[in-house]
């Protein structure tokens, strides 16, 4: 997996590049991926106006975004992935507490919206790698919206930049004749992916730095106390 670092210049166009590359080499797979995830997302549009079969055409949806997401993730860190990785790759457990996270996330989001705009755009910010986090480390809600929130510390602003122009994909896609959905959506989702992977990295990094520092001053302490 090549490691980009987040904060370095020209993230985004290169964040793109890996994804586009990506999207080249497992094309097929991914391809077949987004036709099953468009499909659900606009079957509640052909069907009857009933509560429980919307009910259940929206949780399945869900679980396959969710399993797409996941996906997308597996692809990020050098795995082969197939259709199939989109319905099998999470568990029912992962789906119940990714839905914990997207309503609790959602409401932090909302309260801070009602504030004020700006408050509610860095709340959604720094819970945006939380679903990840819940895929990636089997974190509860809670632990995961907090992790999230202490990774993307200092790197919103490139967070936001990545979404915007993950967003003109997907509005590229959708221009040409939607049929170009079926590209932009797995190069978006592996974009995002990307952002949350080279987060991760970053933090551990970090942790480790610090881990270093704190063995350095130990080390001080000791040799200090050793001389008295």
């Amino acid at each position: 997996m090549e490691n980009i670092l987040i904060n370095q210049k020209g993230y985004n166009s290169k964040i793109f590049k890996f994804a586009y590359t990506l999207f080249k080499t497992h094309w097929k797979a991914l391809v077949g991926m987004a036709i099953i995830l468009l499909v659900f997302n606009i079957l509640p549009e052909f069907l009857e106006e009933s509560f429980v079969i919307n009910v259940a055409v929206s949780i399945i949806s869900g679980y396959i975004t969710v399993g797409f997401m996941k996906t997308m993730l597996m692809l990020v860190d050098g795995k082969e992935v197939n259709v199939k990785d989109i319905f099998t790759s999470i568990t029912s457990r992962e789906f119940l507490i990714t839905v914990g996270v997207y309503v609790l996330g959602g409401l932090l989001t909302l309260i801070g919206f009602l504030l004020l705009i700006v408050p509610g755009i860095i709340i959604s910010l720094g819970l945006s790698q939380a679903i990840y986090i819940v895929l990636d480390k089997k974190l509860g809600v809670i632990k995961s919206l907090k992790h999230s929130w202490q990774i993307t510390k200092g790197h919103k602003m490139e967070i936001f930049s990545v979404g915007i122009h993950a967003a003109v994909v997907l509005l590229v896609g959708l221009l040409v004749v939607g049929v170009g959905l079926l590209v932009a959506m797995p190069i978006a989702y592996i974009m995002y992916a990307k952002v949350y992977r080279d987060l991760s990295l970053l933090g551990h990094e970090d942790g480790e730095k610090e881990a270093m520092v704190d063995a350095e001053d130990i080390e001080v302490v000791r040799e200090d106390t050793e001389q008295e």
